[in-house]
C-alpha cells in the first residue's frame, strides 16, 4: 500500500517521501533578488521540518519583468553566491531543492513609462529574449546547486498566458493551436536539457485557466503530453484559482484531484498535487485511487515546517490551517496565529 511517506526517485533526485514544500513568496529578498538572513532562516526551518522536496518560492528570470521589491530572482550572476548559500543550507538536512523560475510578464520603456506587453504585442526578438532568460537562469541554478528546475507555466503569469487561448491571439508559430501555443514552453525545455545535462525539469501548470476561451481540462491534458515529450520530468497541478479558503480536514481537500488523476491516466512522469491538503488519511485516500504521486502543500507548512515531521514521528493530527490566507498579510508570509515550530513553541508574528 501507497503512503506519504515512501521514498521517491526523480531523475537523480532522491526523495526521503511524497511531500512537497510548495513555493511560497515570503516578500523578503532584496530589490535585485539578494537573499536576506530572515530569508535563510525560514528555508532551514522548512528543510529541517521533514518534507521531501522543495520548491522555492518563485524566483524571477528576467530584467524585462518588473523589480517587484521582495521576489527572489535569477536574472544575473551576481547572485549565484547567495543562492548557493541557500542550497548548502537545504542540502545539510539532506533535503533537495527545486528553484522554481518565473516571468511575471514582460515590460518595456514607453513614452518615459512603464508599460506591460501582451503575448499578442511580444516581437520575434522578446521571444527569443523570453527563451535566453529563462535558460540563463536555469545555468545558474545548476551553478548555485538547485537540483533541478521548475517552470512555472501557471497563474496567469507570462508562460501561462502564452499558453492560453483567453490571451493569445498571435498569428504566427506561436499562436493559434495548441502546439503553436506550447511551443515556446518546448524550446525553453529543450535548451535547457542541452545546456544542463541531465538537470531535471519540472513544470506548474493550470488544469484549467477557468476563463472563458481559456485553457480547459482536455487542452491541458494535451499540453501536458507535449511537454513530457519535449523532456519534463515531473508535473505540478494547479489552477488559476489555486488559493481556495475555509479547508478543513475532509473538506475540499486536494480540490484539484479530479483533474489530476486523468492527467495521470496519460502521463508518464510523476504526478504532483497541490490544493488544500491537510491530513494524511485523505492524502493516502488520493494515493490509492491513483489520483497523484506526490503532495505540494503551502500554507499548512507556513502555519507549522516542521509539520511531516510531527506526523513522521507519530502524532498524525491534521494541520489546524484554516486557508484564512491572513499570512499574505504578515511579515515574511506567515500564519497570522503564529509559527509552530518543531520543538512545539510558537512564534508570534508581525504584520506587515
Amino acid at each position: 500500500m501507497k503512503t506519504i511517506f515512501d521514498e521517491i526517485q526523480i531523475k537523480d533526485i532522491t526523495m526521503k517521501n511524497r511531500v512537497v514544500a510548495a513555493s511560497v513568496g515570503r516578500n523578503l529578498a532584496e530589490r535585485d533578488g539578494r537573499i536576506s538572513e530572515e530569508l535563510y532562516e525560514i528555508y532551514r526551518e522548512l528543510a529541517q521540518g521533514g518534507a521531501g522536496l522543495i520548491f522555492s518560492e518563485m524566483t524571477m528570470v528576467s530584467d524585462a519583468d518588473y523589480q517587484m521589491p521582495g521576489f527572489t530572482r535569477l536574472q544575473d550572476d551576481s547572485v549565484i553566491d547567495d543562492y548557493k548559500k541557500l542550497t548548502d543550507i537545504i542540502h545539510q538536512e539532506g533535503i533537495p531543492i527545486i528553484a522554481q523560475l518565473a516571468f511575471g510578464a514582460f515590460h518595456i520603456m514607453n513614452n518615459g513609462e512603464l508599460k506591460q506587453l501582451s503575448p499578442d504585442e511580444l516581437t520575434d526578438a522578446d521571444i527569443r529574449k523570453i527563451v535566453k532568460d529563462f535558460i540563463e537562469a536555469a545555468v545558474r541554478a545548476r551553478k548555485a546547486g538547485f537540483d533541478g528546475v521548475e517552470l512555472h507555466c501557471a497563474h496567469g503569469f507570462l508562460l501561462n498566458k502564452i499558453l492560453s487561448p483567453a490571451f493569445n491571439h498571435r498569428k504566427d508559430e506561436y499562436g493559434g493551436n495548441t502546439e503553436n501555443r506550447t511551443a515556446i514552453v518546448i524550446e525553453i525545455i529543450r535548451e535547457v536539457h542541452e545546456m544542463c545535462t541531465g538537470f531535471p525539469i519540472f513544470v506548474k501548470i493550470n488544469s484549467t485557466d477557468n476563463l472563458e476561451d481559456g485553457i480547459t481540462e482536455k487542452e491541458s491534458i494535451a499540453i501536458c503530453k507535449l511537454l513530457v515529450d519535449a523532456g519534463v520530468d515531473a508535473i505540478e497541478v494547479s489552477g488559476m484559482n489555486a488559493t481556495v479558503d475555509k479547508i478543513r480536514p475532509g473538506e475540499m481537500e486536494g480540490y484539484f484531484a479530479t483533474f489530476a488523476k486523468e492527467l495521470k491516466k496519460d502521463m508518464s512522469v510523476p504526478i504532483i498535487l497541490t490544493g488544500g491538503h491537510r491530513s494524511i488519511e485523505h492524502m493516502e485516500l488520493l494515493l490509492a485511487d491513483d489520483a497523484c504521486d506526490m503532495f505540494s502543500i503551502a500554507r499548512p507548512l507556513i502555519r507549522e515546517p516542521g509539520l511531516i515531521y510531527r506526523w513522521k514521528t507519530g502524532d498524525l493530527k491534521p494541520s489546524d490551517c484554516v486557508s484564512c490566507n491572513m499570512c499574505a498579510s504578515m511579515k515574511g508570509h506567515r500564519c497570522i496565529k503564529g509559527t509552530i515550530h518543531v520543538d512545539g513553541s510558537v512564534t508570534k508574528s508581525e504584520k506587515a
